[in-house]
């Protein structure tokens, strides 16, 4: 995600799509930034969050990523297979007589 300033700091509205609140809008379209880049806008390139899980491993201490890799190595126990789900069973439908009475 990019933050983009734009030259005018109070602007509030929608410049290439893209809206802006007291000159400031957001987009992570390369092409919409590049756009503002040789438009004038000033352009704030924001690092990508990482997903959860997935901190950086050179942190890691050497205990942990022993434990971790021990976990690994231990087989999963095998899932019970599911039951097979009995049908339904649909009510009978009645025919219904039409006619004079």
């Amino acid at each position: 995600m990019a933050k983009i300033i734009a030259p005018n700091k109070a602007y509030n509205g929608i410049s290439a799509s893209v809206p802006f609140v007291k000159g400031v809008g957001e987009t992570a379209d390369a092409h919409l930034i590049e756009w503002f880049r040789t438009h004038g806008y000033e352009v704030i390139e924001e690092p990508e969050d990482k997903p959860i899980g997935l901190e950086d491993e050179t942190a890691e201490d050497p205990a942990a990523e022993a434990a971790e890799a021990a976990e690994a190595a231990e087989p999963e126990e095998a899932a019970e297979p599911e039951e097979a789900a009995e049908p339904e069973e649909k009510p009978e439908e009645k025919p219904v007589k039409r006619g004079r009475k």
